[in-house]
């Protein structure tokens, strides 16, 4: 996304967080963070456009969220350890 159509900056992070469509039943690290969301950096990607339950692990409290995968980059398995993929998230219970 670009710079200029971000509404609050990005921070960079490396928080534990669990994710799925319904029950959280998947593990990352969000390697940024927003107001207005963050990115998921993971492999095991979901479908644009749909909604997903989320928890937050930061070093003070878990936050759940719920949010929308605005953009998901999956890539072959052998090279997910050195491409980028992930997901980028808006939330929308904020």
């Amino acid at each position: 996304m670009n710079e200029e159509k971000r509404k609050s900056p990005r921070i960079r992070s490396n928080l534990p967080v669990r994710y799925g469509y319904v029950t959280v039943d998947r593990s990352a690290v969000a390697e940024n963070v927003s107001e207005g969301g963050l990115y998921i950096r993971t492999n095991q990607v979901l479908a644009v456009g749909s909604q997903i339950a989320m928890e937050i692990e930061f070093p003070e409290r878990t936050v759940v969220h719920t949010g929308e995968v605005l953009w998901a980059i999956r890539v072959p398995e052998h090279m997910a350890q050195t491409m980028v993929c992930g997901m980028g998230i808006r939330f929308v219970d904020t």
